[in-house]
């Protein structure tokens, strides 16, 4: 009797934990299938986002649902619940609660809410210092705060960890310009250029930085390459105002 006493709760805890292990691998396949329907049907996502979480689908459903409203570009809305998912993802790996962090971020600052974005990236660096996607986050938003040292900074050890990295350069000229060192912004555009010759950012930046040395004619040729080769990039508006002025 005393045997089977012992055999029998035994018995019962591997029960239990097979059936957690049951009910972890349906929710990652929950997971796994909501994230996939983020990029065709977004807007479903969010929805099946929203009703995981009422039946306890916890950090992975608020991750899907912020996923998908970050998608429908309503960051304002995402922010929140991928900040909640970062709060309760507490006890997965590293990897997972960085990149959580960096999503948040980025929620927060197209949100307009600089510093939360910031208390999000610099989690995210915390985590994963290697990675220099949030390097370059962080930096936007330390330029958003006119914090152009620090953003420098970021951008120095982003450029470090990828160094054919086209955008990190654009981005580091117009820290450059910003705190009037021309010399050092159309050295980084330049070097931009040679790694990608269609990098809207950098052809902006050089543009500006050859229009206040009065070479009106090379500025508007880059100017003008802009809205040849990206001319849906952000960089296109401000060519276009740029052209129109000198029109």
């Amino acid at each position: 009797m005393r045997r089977g006493f012992l055999l029998f709760p035994a018995f019962l805890l591997l029960a239990s934990a097979a059936s957690a292990q049951q009910r972890e691998a349906v929710e990652l396949r929950r997971y796994q299938t909501c994230l996939a329907l983020t990029s065709d049907a977004a807007e479903f996502a969010y929805n099946e986002g929203k009703v995981w979480r009422g039946e306890g689908g916890g950090w992975r459903a608020d991750h899907c649902a912020g996923l998908a409203l970050m998608l429908l570009q309503r960051p304002a809305e995402a922010a929140p619940l991928l900040e909640r998912a970062r709060g309760e993802s507490i006890g997965e790996e590293a990897g997972t609660r960085a990149a959580l962090a960096a999503l948040e971020g980025q929620a927060w600052f197209l949100a307009g809410e600089t510093e939360k974005a910031l208390m999000a990236q610099d989690f995210a660096v915390g985590v994963a210092p290697g990675e220099p996607e949030y390097l370059i986050d962080r930096a936007y938003s330390l330029t958003a705060r006119e914090d152009y040292w620090s953003a420098l900074d970021d951008l120095n050890r982003a450029h470090e960890l990828a160094p054919k990295r086209a955008d990190v350069l654009a981005l580091r000229a117009s820290l450059y310009r910003r705190l009037e060192v021309p010399e050092l912004a159309l050295e980084n555009a330049q070097e931009a250029l040679m790694l990608d010759p269609a990098q809207p950012e950098a052809l902006l930046e050089r543009a500006l930085l050859k229009g206040a040395e009065g070479d009106i004619w090379s500025a508007r040729r880059d100017l003008e390459q802009i809205l040849t080769r990206a001319p849906e990039s952000g960089a296109a508006a401000e060519a276009r105002r740029l052209i129109n002025q000198m029109d």
